[in-house]
């Protein structure tokens, strides 16, 4: 009896071994280096609420790699987490399939919230040699001449999108994260206490000027610059850094190891 137990134990545990090999391997992909991002914040001129990001790699075929999600953004512990950091949330994580979403799990963890932090992960060979670093950052409550709206009601600053295109085959390994623009959380109904420029408005009555959520819209003086109204005309102000969203955020950088 004793013998048999101990086959027994023996076969369970090598096909348990079995198991955690294949379930390995199914899970770490082939990697072509490593990538490092440093996120350097100026915590003189942080809001009081904490920060949230997504970080994640892309080619153009959109094929995606994850590198980081701030666990926030998905448990539902913070305000109106279905909008927040609406790019990635919207375009990549509520389109992605269950095996987009087990991946994101894999990558998801707390925030590094209000303060500097280093991120190293594997490149995936399935990338290829040519694709972009996105970083997109989402700061709650944070009002400015154009999101003016009274706290809590979520009308506040948008999440901003940082980027740099990344090509392995080229000798360069450091680069600087430059924005792509600032993404609507939601419809422009919605947002009632915010106006164009009387320029822009114009703009986007005639179609030329598209305002959408989860969107990039490239003109960042709406979250830089102050805002401007005479003689009925609505222009931009001077640069307003100290109600900027992205005033606490001093650089973000990339190094490749190839």
């Amino acid at each position: 009896m004793g013998v048999m137990k101990t086959i027994k134990y023996q076969i369970m545990t090598l096909l348990l071994l079995a198991q955690l090999i294949l379930s390995c391997t199914a899970s770490a992909a082939p990697s072509q280096g490593k990538i490092r991002i440093d996120f350097d914040f100026d915590s003189r001129n942080a809001s009081d609420w904490k920060n949230i990001y997504v970080i994640w790699l892309e080619n153009e075929e959109g094929a995606i790699q994850n590198l980081y999600v701030c666990e926030r953004l998905l448990d539902g512990s913070i305000t109106d987490y279905e909008s927040a950091l609406p790019f990635w949330h919207l375009n990549r994580y509520n389109s992605g399939d269950e095996t987009f979403r087990e991946e994101v799990d894999a990558v998801t963890g707390p925030t590094e919230a209000n303060r500097d932090f280093t991120l190293t992960a594997p490149i995936n060979e399935s990338l290829g040699e040519n694709f972009t670093l996105y970083f997109e950052i989402d700061q709650s409550f944070n009002f400015n001449d154009w999101f003016p709206g009274k706290a809590y009601d979520m009308r506040d600053q948008p999440s901003v999108v940082y980027a740099a295109d990344i090509d392995l085959s080229d000798d360069r390994t450091e680069y600087d994260l430059s924005i792509l623009g600032f993404v609507p959380m939601y419809e422009r109904s919605r947002y009632g206490n915010f106006s164009f420029t009387t320029e822009d408005q114009k703009a986007y009555e005639a179609g030329t000027l598209a305002f959408a959520k989860g969107e990039i819209f490239e003109e960042m003086r709406y979250i830089t610059h102050g805002r401007n109204t005479e003689k009925g005309v609505i222009s931009f102000g001077p640069e307003d850094r100290a109600q900027s969203a992205i005033r606490s955020v001093t650089a973000i950088t990339a190094t490749v190891e190839k």
